[in-house]
């Protein structure tokens, strides 16, 4: 298999996010205009972005239990990776059964059942909680990262934004969170 730098966890991620919220979004779309042609529409997308989303969940789900066993950290970094993991759990679960769900649901032309919509609503809050920790485990823990880039003399502080970019500097050393 090739060799994702760590792990695979971050490519399915992605789609796990984009595909669960789209469906989610559909669904109450494809609600309002119901009496529109596009309402109907909108249903069928939600359902099957509903159904191929929460099969890349199982893989990302899957992949992040892989990448939690084996990716390098520390006592602080465990913890939250730990937080991250159950709210990857919990929120799986709430995508498989609005899965099925909409799947006994999937003879209604358009619209959303309360009970499924109630599922996705709770699926998408507990997705973007778990998607911004699993950015924390990244961005402030440092997990899967292979190195931080050395921050240093005059410039290397600012953003890019503001001009503080020099692409000739190319140290690897690790990060000094003093600067």
């Amino acid at each position: 298999m090739i060799e994702i730098i760590p792990n695979w966890h971050p490519i399915f991620v992605h789609f796990t996010l984009g595909l669960l919220l789209t469906s989610t979004a559909l669904f109450f779309f494809g609600a309002l205009v119901h009496e529109r042609p596009v309402g109907a529409q909108a249903t069928m997308v939600a359902r099957w972005n509903l159904w191929i989303g929460s099969a890349f969940a199982v893989v990302t789900v899957a992949a992040g239990f892989i990448a939690y066993n084996s990716v390098a950290h520390d006592a602080e970094a465990h913890a939250a990776m730990t937080i991250h993991m159950r709210w990857a759990l919990g929120t799986l679960i709430l995508f498989v059964i609005a899965a099925i769900l909409a799947w006994r649901a999937r003879t209604r032309i358009v619209g959303i059942e309360p009970l499924l919509a109630l599922f996705l609503l709770a699926g998408a809050g507990a997705l973007l909680i778990t998607g911004w920790l699993g950015a924390e485990n990244v961005y402030r823990h440092g997990i899967g990262v292979m190195r931080f880039p050395q921050v240093e003399g005059p410039g290397h502080s600012q953003s890019h934004s503001e001009g503080g970019h020099n692409p000739a500097h190319t140290e690897t050393q690790t990060m000094d969170h003093d600067h």
